[in-house]
């Protein structure tokens, strides 16, 4: 499964995206430790775009990007004019955003783990490794696939509110690196379910980490949530800070 299948999947839940994955304040207060007022930021993977204007408010600049044409029309719908929205391709970074260097990057959401190889994820890496300034900072969460893995977990957390009721099974294929993610999503006012798979990589966390020390970074932190609890293989949270320099 490619990217633009990826991007199928996530066409499909746009509309309820915030619905399903609303800002929490945690994650926006873990970005705000790095950024001033002078920060140029890129987040990588924005979907509807609102944690890129809650980060507007704190830094010079902000552009953000998503695969899916679906969330970035949903993101630029809002009006703000403090974050330059686009459709942009994760492993195309440096080509498109080579104008200027960030202080910040930020890729949140298990985004990363949509590129299908370690390769690719390297790629990706090294990327924003270029795009960084000197004093630079990438932000990376993603899910622990050490817990994942070596517990066989099948399914995550079900998500349940007012709205929607969002199912998330998982489907190992042979040889555990690459997980069928299958979904169930179920409208509650509309009486609709839409149900979508995609391909995600079950990268560990020490895999990760050498590919953050190649990439070059010189000090790579892991934790168990935003709030920076010790990095802990029996919780399903992982959050990395990736300094460019010590």
């Amino acid at each position: 499964m490619s990217l633009n299948d990826s991007n199928k999947f996530y066409a499909t839940i746009a509309q309820y995206y915030e619905y399903i994955f609303p800002l929490k304040e945690m994650k926006l207060r873990f970005a705000k430790e790095h950024i001033t007022s002078n920060s140029n930021v890129l987040d990588v993977g924005c979907a509807t775009g609102a944690f890129s204007i809650a980060l507007s408010e704190h830094c010079q600049d902000i552009k953000a990007f998503d695969l899916s044409e679906d969330m970035i029309e949903i993101a630029k719908s809002k009006l703000n004019s403090k974050v330059g929205f686009a459709i942009g391709n994760m492993l195309e970074i440096e080509r498109d955003y080579s104008e200027k260097k960030f202080d910040v990057i930020t890729c949140f959401g298990n985004t990363l783990v949509h590129l299908l190889s370690e390769k690719k994820i390297q790629s990706f890496l090294k990327q924003t490794h270029q795009l960084l300034s000197k004093d630079g900072v990438l932000l990376l969460q993603i899910l622990n696939y050490d817990y994942i893995l070596d517990n066989n977990v099948n399914a995550l957390p079900k998500i349940d509110n007012e709205q929607i009721c969002f199912k998330r099974v998982y489907e190992f294929k042979e040889d555990n690196r690459l997980i069928d993610f299958n979904t169930e999503l179920i409208v509650k006012d509309e009486n609709k379910i839409v149900k979508n798979s995609s391909l995600l990589y079950a990268i560990r966390p020490f895999e990760l980490k050498n590919l953050l020390v190649e990439a070059g970074f010189l000090r790579v932190e892991m934790y168990s949530s935003f709030k920076k609890d010790r990095l802990d293989n029996k919780k399903l949270p992982l959050v990395i800070q990736a300094f460019r320099n010590n």
